[in-house]
C-alpha cells in the first residue's frame, strides 16, 4: 500500500523494458517481476517490417529465457523447502526418525539413477571416468547407508 494511492486497482513490479529489481522472498532469493492486471500493453508504431521482426525474435528469446529462469527458481526453492517439510513431516508429527533418514537416503538414490538413467547427462559423464568412479561409490556409499538406517529402531 502506498499513501499515495487512495485505491489501488493494479500492482506491478519491476515491469519495465530493463528493470533492475531489488524484492526478494524466502531464503533471500530474488522475487521474478510480476503485475497484477490484464491490460493490453502498447505496440511500437512506425516500425519497420524488418525491426518489427528482429524484435520479435528477441522477445521470443527473452521470454524463453524467463521461463528457463522461473522454472530454475521453483526448483532451487523446491531444493530449499523440502528437508524442511520432511523434518515437519518425519520429526515434528510423530517423530520417526527411522522414516526421516530413509526418506533422505532416498533421495539421494534418486540423484545418483537420473545421472545414470538420463541417456544424455549419461553420454556426457562418460568423458570423465574419474567422476563416473566416484558416483559409482556414491552409489555404494548410499547402499551402506541404506543398510545401516534399517537398523535404527524406529519410536
Amino acid at each position: 500500500m502506498s499513501d499515495l494511492v487512495d485505491e489501488p486497482v493494479a500492482v506491478r513490479y519491476g515491469w519495465a523494458n530493463w528493470p533492475t529489481g531489488n524484492l526478494v522472498g524466502r531464503e533471500r532469493l530474488p522475487m521474478p517481476t510480476f503485475r497484477t492486471d490484464d491490460w493490453p500493453l502498447p505496440e511500437g508504431v512506425n516500425y519497420t517490417k524488418e525491426a518489427e521482426q528482429a524484435a520479435r525474435e528477441v522477445i521470443g528469446q527473452l521470454k524463453e529465457q524467463g521461463e528457463k529462469q522461473a522454472l530454475d527458481r521453483k526448483i532451487r526453492q523446491m531444493q530449499i523447502d523440502l528437508p524442511q517439510l520432511e523434518t515437519e513431516l518425519y520429526l515434528r508429527k510423530g517423530r520417526n526418525t527411522k522414516k526421516l533418514v530413509g526418506s533422505k537416503i532416498a533421495r539421494l538414490q534418486t540423484i545418483l539413477d537420473e545421472l545414470q538413467q538420463d541417456d544424455w547427462l549419461r553420454r556426457a559423464l562418460e568423458k570423465y571416468p574419474e567422476l563416473t568412479e566416484q558416483i559409482e561409490a556414491a552409489r555404494q556409499a548410499v547402499e551402506k547407508a541404506k543398510a545401516g538406517a534399517d537398523e535404527i529402531e524406529e519410536e
